[in-house]
């Protein structure tokens, strides 16, 4: 099929989204899994919040069956990002399993894609409020949970507060008689990460103005009316998000330890690597996202020799210069080079076709045709 990430498909995929969303009224989590070279659906009667995205291996011939599985330690450390990117805060996403859209993690493995989700309790009726009404304007339904709305009161009364969508339902707020202690005006927004949820003219005293916060942000304080005047927060308003759970399970590296697991942003965490491969970095939380760090191979640096001991010798593709066909034995069929990582004898050889010789100082392949010799550089 065609390449996509993101986009929405036609004709019975379209009816069997409409179908997913009905299904998927519930919060969730909700999972997904799509074996690679197939597309994966989303749907949510409301915004789609990632919670997971992996795509790789992490499992035998149980899960997507394949001829080909040589690990069940794979994972893509982009898939998080790149399916939040794709789905993150709509109601409907497609996404294409592949190694074109997350990269490949394992080569000659067979993988799949797998994605937690979950699907807020949003609000579909409209909101009622004792001796008032609210704009069909300023208060939209259906509304995501957290949603704030504050009614028009007649003449001589003001509201109570705002009412909130919270798991499906609004809160209840009534109108009540103005009295002189009231706070009048909006009060001032004073953090650029920050945003009124809801009006806040003519509230009573000891009631609070809601805000929300920039993505990444999370609510510090509040702002409260205290007899006429709003009194605001004396410290941060929107503070940056926590990193919930552990940063992403990079491929080739360790788990991670409990001390990485829910840390403020800022917070880094070093990645420890498996045997023959070295850190690219440490994954770093940022208004609540972990960055996705690497495993790297960790190319020790060799003299490398290779002869070809047959009158013709497949070529390389990935060390020195691409070795031709020979007429004779050793002509025009050595290369040398160096920052050679012995494990990537499995990529030109094949995993299994080769082996050491003379103490490991040689590589051999099983039908003789190439003899490779390593000393480490000093």
């Amino acid at each position: 099929g065609q390449f996509c990430l993101t986009e929405i498909c036609t004709g019975m995929l379209k009816v069997l989204l409409l179908l997913a969303i009905v299904a998927l009224g519930s919060a969730g989590p909700h999972y997904r899994r799509a074996c690679e070279h197939n597309r994966m659906s989303l749907a949510c009667p409301g915004k789609i919040h990632i919670v997971k995205a992996s795509y790789g291996r992490h499992a035998g011939k149980g899960v997507c069956g394949h001829p080909s599985i040589r690990t069940t330690n794979c994972h893509a450390g982009s898939s998080l990002a790149k399916v939040r990117a794709a789905c993150e805060g709509k109601t409907r996403c497609s996404l294409w399993a592949s190694n074109r859209v997350f990269g490949d993690p394992c080569v000659g493995t067979y993988k799949y894609l797998e994605v937690t989700y979950t699907c807020p309790d949003m609000c579909t009726s409209r909101p009622t409020a004792i001796g008032g009404t609210f704009s069909t304007a300023t208060c939209k339904t259906p509304a995501q949970p957290g949603t704030k709305c504050t009614p028009t009161c007649k003449t001589g009364y003001v509201p109570s507060g705002s009412t909130t969508c919270y798991k499906r339902r609004w809160t209840t707020v009534r109108c009540h008689k103005k009295k002189p202690n009231d706070c009048l005006k909006q009060p001032m927004m004073k953090d650029k990460n920050g945003n009124w949820t809801q009006v806040c003219k003519d509230i009573a005293s000891g009631n609070t103005c809601s805000y929300g916060c920039a993505r990444g942000y999370t609510v510090a304080a509040s702002v409260k009316c205290n007899n006429g005047a709003w009194v605001y927060p004396t410290g941060q308003w929107c503070k940056p998000a926590m990193c919930a759970g552990a940063p992403p399970q990079a491929a080739n590296a360790m788990p991670w330890p409990a001390s990485c697991k829910n840390k403020p942003s800022g917070s880094t965490c070093p990645v420890t690597c498996k045997k023959g491969y070295k850190s690219g970095g440490n994954a770093e939380c940022t208004n609540g996202q972990w960055s996705s760090p690497n495993c790297n191979p960790d190319l020790v640096p060799y003299d490398i020799h290779c002869l070809c001991q047959a009158a013709k010798c497949d070529q390389f593709s990935r060390f020195g210069p691409k070795c031709k066909s020979v007429g004779s034995v050793g002509l025009l069929g050595s290369f040398s080079d160096t920052r050679v990582n012995p494990s990537q004898f499995d990529f030109e050889f094949g995993a299994g076709n080769w082996a050491w010789a003379k103490g490991g100082t040689q590589v051999v392949t099983n039908d003789g045709k190439w003899v490779c010799t390593l000393k480490k550089s000093p």
